[in-house]
């Protein structure tokens, strides 16, 4: 028998082994992945009470050290990282990376497609990373940070929210951040009006709010030119508990199908071939397509939607709440 008799089948048993060996090292890989994401959540939990890179501080707090040369050079690139989808964190993130030397790139990660990216970044930069309060929580956006990836790289952490509480959004955001191999630097609570009506915190980002905001970033710079610490931040755990609002926009009959609003919602949850409808249990209820429609065809109706915002109106227009730092 000829040996080109015995290829056929020598071929299929190399496939057969090749595919074995594929799976089992998508699973090794997974088991790797799934081992750091435990190791940095342990070390995230007990950073008040360990050392960090051999430095000690009298009250445990972990210590960062910064090198001779990133002290007396600076030559940290920053890039601001925010998700917004109404503009309101964008505009603070953009203008706490600003004050800092070296601004970089940006990453805007309410767009779904730069969320499906991966993002590296290395110990010798810095990140500005913000976003809205929604609930007293980060997002509930699937993937949200998936595609960041960290090494000891510090982190400004900003949490903007509509004039009533970031309750643990800055918490559950550092924990994410510390996941990832990111370490918090600094942190900041700005207002900006409130999803669910204009008339909460009208006019906010103001002249004092970018003020603060350049401030957070100047001291944050200032904090990377010697040993460091990361700063006490609010915030409970297990974070609070929500239920989503029960009403989310929808179009009427007055679409012009433009598509504005499929290319404004940040979790994909309008269809192109159906731009009037909306998923909503995909939907996040940050209104960015009633905003984006320019036939103000989208809107929430209803007398849940209504009460919600006559209550806000009424416990959170009587005192505009100013912005708090965390250094």
């Amino acid at each position: 028998m000829d040996h080109s008799d015995h290829y056929p089948a020598l071929l299929l048993l190399r496939r057969r082994e090749l595919g074995r060996l594929r799976l089992w090292w998508l699973w090794l890989q997974q088991r790797l992945r799934e081992q750091l994401l435990l190791r940095r959540q342990y070390n995230s939990r007990t950073a008040n009470r360990q050392t960090c890179r051999g430095v000690f501080s009298p009250r445990h707090v972990p210590v960062y050290q910064t090198s001779g040369k990133e002290a007396e050079h600076m030559h940290r690139r920053t890039t601001a990282l925010y998700f917004s989808p109404t503009g309101g964190t964008r505009t603070y993130v953009r203008a706490v990376a600003a004050a800092m030397p070296h601004m970089g790139g940006e990453v805007d990660l309410t767009r779904p497609e730069e969320r499906r990216k991966v993002h590296m970044f290395g110990a010798d930069g810095v990140v500005v990373l913000g976003v809205p309060v929604y609930y007293g929580r980060v997002p509930a956006v699937p993937g949200l940070l998936d595609g960041l990836q960290g090494e000891e790289t510090p982190a400004v952490l900003l949490a903007v929210y509509g004039n009533r509480l970031i309750d643990d959004a800055l918490a559950e955001l550092s924990d994410l951040c510390a996941a990832r191999g990111f370490r918090p630097l600094a942190a900041g609570a700005f207002v900006a009006p409130h999803t669910f009506s204009a008339k909460v915190a009208m006019g906010r980002p103001n002249a004092g709010d970018l003020a603060a905001a350049a401030e957070l970033g100047r001291r944050a710079a200032e904090k990377l030119s010697g040993p460091w610490c990361a700063p006490e931040l609010p915030g409970n755990r297990p974070y609070r508990s929500f239920q989503r609002a029960p009403f989310y926009p929808v179009g009427d009959d007055t679409c012009t199908r433009c598509g504005c609003c499929v290319g404004a919602c940040p979790v994909e949850a309008i269809h192109p071939a159906a731009p009037r409808a909306t998923d909503g249990e995909k939907c996040i209820r940050c209104l960015a397509c009633v905003r984006a429609c320019p036939a103000g065809s989208r809107r929430v109706e209803g007398p849940a939607f209504a009460a919600t915002a006559a209550h806000l109106e009424e416990a959170l227009t009587k005192e505009d709440k100013p912005p708090e730092l965390y250094l």
